[in-house]
């Protein structure tokens, strides 16, 4: 298991911040939410990406994911690796994979 403690107290709804070179964190009005950092449709850095009603948006094709479930529109794409980050104090928020390696 994986555990890493993130203070995103700077981070607006439908901001994006990179966490490392793989994983990047959104904060919607759903919730606050990791996922992989490569678009797993053409590689691309999903960091220069954009949010709008926790949906993400690819800034090389345009091409959205739901941050919830990882899911798009296309179904010959693969799902986005994406994860429900948990508060565990006010603006602290723990991104745990336990059993669950990000691709």
């Amino acid at each position: 298991m994986i555990s890493r403690r993130l203070d995103l107290s700077e981070l607006p709804v439908d901001g994006i911040r990179p966490v490392d070179g793989r994983t990047c964190v959104s904060r919607t009005a759903a919730g606050v939410f990791a996922f992989a950092r490569r678009c797993p449709h053409a590689d691309a850095d999903l960091a220069n990406g954009y949010v709008t009603d926790g949906w993400l948006r690819c800034a090389w094709h345009n091409l959205p994911f739901e941050l919830s479930s990882g899911l798009g529109p296309c179904t010959s794409v693969p799902r986005l690796w994406t994860r429900r980050l948990t508060m565990v104090a006010p603006e602290i928020y723990e991104l745990t994979t336990e059993g669950d390696a990000q691709p």
